[in-house]
């Protein structure tokens, strides 16, 4: 059977979102929802009488939520019992009998929780006495104290330093090219810029505050477990967001003695001792637009 309005969805509590009526004897029926009549998902089985299913409970097991499901399929279990009549009375989708209402005392269009009735649909609102809380808010060192107050601004579980927005991003944002050959065994000059594209400060760093940069030789322009390392680092210190660090004085860094001859791209990594919980680990490295050509 097909639903044009009042569609089956999910409630977003425990109640029967559909009810079966069966007058006389009890028949077992096996009860299917459908968005397209062509696939169809199982809901359950009902005995007869005034039988309901309540289809969040297989929320994640083929019902998703806020789904609207039209169709509604039911297959008698045929179990032998010779009833004259309709097996089934009547379908009716629970919005009629019993209308959901939005809980929202804040006002922000997230209920208490969310139902189909809600502006916001079925998210839930964590604070409902405070219409900044929500699952719509934004929660980033951006956002005023949202990174510093001991809440959930947003709803997702995750507080302050949780949020991967809430924490610094350390980035090698600038980086000199290297001489055109040095020797294996020598050193040569390289510059770099460290900026911090996240949150307020690193501290999470050491207990010197600082983290570290550290330079390697690559075949490539990616670093990888192949990559040679140079020795020579450079500390950056605590940066407030948008801060920068170096670009002024040259490290000295040195070639080992070890490293096979040819050309190699230099790539200069921030925070490359993973002192700092970054809200981003994977944007650290940056790659010299140039080769060094290692000679013997």
């Amino acid at each position: 059977m097909t639903f044009d309005t009042d569609l089956l969805t999910t409630s977003g509590d425990g109640a029967n979102d559909l009810w079966i009526f069966e007058k006389g004897s009890s028949e077992p029926t096996d009860v299917f929802i459908s968005t397209d009549g062509v696939s169809w998902i199982s809901v359950g089985e009902v005995t007869g009488g005034t039988s309901g299913v309540d289809i969040d409970s297989l929320i994640g097991s083929g019902v998703t939520s806020g789904q609207e499901y039209n169709y509604v399929k039911l297959i008698d279990k045929n179990t032998g019992l010779t009833v004259t009549g309709a097996d089934i009375d009547a379908v009716v989708v629970s919005s009629l009998l019993n209308p959901t209402i939005c809980i929202d005392i804040d006002n922000d269009g997230y209920g208490s929780p969310g139902n189909r009735s809600c502006t916001n649909g079925f998210l839930t609102d964590c604070d409902d006495n405070n219409s900044a809380i929500n699952p719509g808010a934004v929660e980033s060192h951006s956002e005023g104290s949202t990174c510093s107050d001991t809440v959930d601004n947003n709803c997702d579980g995750l507080i302050d330093t949780d949020e991967s927005t809430c924490r610094p991003d350390l980035e090698v944002t600038s980086l000199s090219n290297p001489p055109a050959k040095k020797y294996r065994g020598t050193k040569f000059k390289i510059t770099d810029v460290v900026t911090n594209t996240g949150a307020v400060t690193n501290y999470e760093a050491d207990t010197t505050g600082e983290s570290i940069v550290r330079y390697y030789l690559s075949k490539d322009e990616f670093k990888d477990s192949g990559d040679k390392l140079l020795k020579g680092t450079r500390a950056v210190p605590v940066l407030l967001n948008g801060e920068t660090s170096g670009g002024v004085t040259p490290i000295k860094v040195k070639i080992p003695l070890n490293t096979r001859r040819g050309r190699y791209f230099v790539i200069a990594c921030s925070d490359d001792t993973s002192l700092i919980n970054e809200g981003n680990e994977n944007n650290n490295c940056t790659c010299s637009d140039t080769t060094i050509k290692v000679i013997y």
